[in-house]
């Protein structure tokens, strides 16, 4: 079954560029919900300016048989303020709710809702991965905010007997991925040797065409509808094998070398990176069979990009 019209929130982002490009490329009509005007975009935007103004998203969801939210807050710039819970509240469940409103209102399908494995957890031990039924335990304000929206949503879909997926991608890698990785494309860039050769993780991720491409299966495969998924590449990485991506990426040599991990950990405490120490050495794995058994996908193998 092929969608009569698609709408995207967060069609403009970066993982949303892709899918965008993915969904036109296969001759789906796809409308984006921007805010703000975006002649680049390639597709018909539907522009409201204040997303609390039920009449404009309902307007905007005409004729709209399903509708992939891709916006939402990930990062706040500067120091953590006191009401950081409720900032991310603001946008991933608040927004997020208004959306799915206005669409079910309208008459929408189904709402593919991408959330986060941060709804599950940040770390996970060896060979312990998470799925679809491993308990709820966010340890950041992203993630509490990405599992409250994901329980708001349920409740709105059911009241008006819509569909809903939810899907929670771990990191998505990519050219010009923004974030974490970003940061550390940087790092690798500058050419300076690093200390973390001896680091021997496993981490899941997920690229953005392999993103692109299990949402796209997520608006109309008609066993998607009601379902959680955890997707991933089709294998996991070490941070050294992240660092080698990256700098194959950029026509460089990786520059690492080793250093125990409690010499490590304590340059980390002294430079107050302890929350940085722990994603580039912690472990989080993602078991993406559901996914690979209801809707028969199977991520593509990919090379990272910087």
């Amino acid at each position: 079954m092929v969608a009569q019209q698609t709408l995207l929130t967060g069609g403009t982002g970066f993982a949303g560029r892709v899918l965008v490009r993915r969904l036109a490329a296969s001759g789906r009509p796809v409308r984006l919900l921007v805010r703000r005007p975006d002649p680049d975009a390639g597709v018909p935007v539907h522009c409201v300016t204040d997303w609390s103004d039920e009449a404009a998203l309902r307007g905007a969801m005409e004729g709209v048989d399903a509708v992939c939210h891709l916006a939402g807050l990930a990062h706040l710039t500067g120091r953590a303020p006191a009401d950081e819970d409720q900032r991310f509240d603001a946008v991933n469940v608040g927004l997020s709710c208004r959306v799915a409103q206005a669409a079910f209102a309208a008459g929408v399908r189904r709402f593919v809702f991408v959330s986060s494995i941060g709804a599950v957890a940040t770390s996970t031990r060896p060979g312990e991965a998470l799925n679809e039924q491993s308990p709820c335990r966010p340890t950041t304000p992203y993630g509490r905010s990405k599992l409250r929206a994901e329980a708001r949503l349920r409740e709105i879909a059911d009241a008006h007997h819509a569909e809903l997926v939810v899907v929670r991608p771990p990191l998505v890698h990519g050219r010009n991925a923004p974030g974490n990785l970003a940061r550390l494309a940087k790092l690798v860039a500058t050419g300076l040797p690093l200390p973390l050769a001896g680091i021997a993780n496993q981490r899941s991720l997920i690229h953005v065409d392999n993103l692109a491409r299990v949402l796209e299966l997520c608006l109309d495969h008609p066993a998607a509808a009601g379902e959680t998924f955890h997707v991933r590449d089709l294998h996991d990485y070490s941070t050294p094998d992240i660092l080698r991506g990256l700098a194959r990426a950029m026509g460089r040599p990786p520059r690492m070398f080793g250093l125990p991990m409690p010499v490590l950990r304590w340059l980390a405490g002294a430079a107050g990176q302890r929350e940085t120490f722990g994603q580039l050495t912690g472990w989080l794995q993602v078991d993406d069979a559901h996914v690979r058994a209801l809707l028969g996908f199977v991520p593509a193998e990919v090379e990272f990009a910087a």
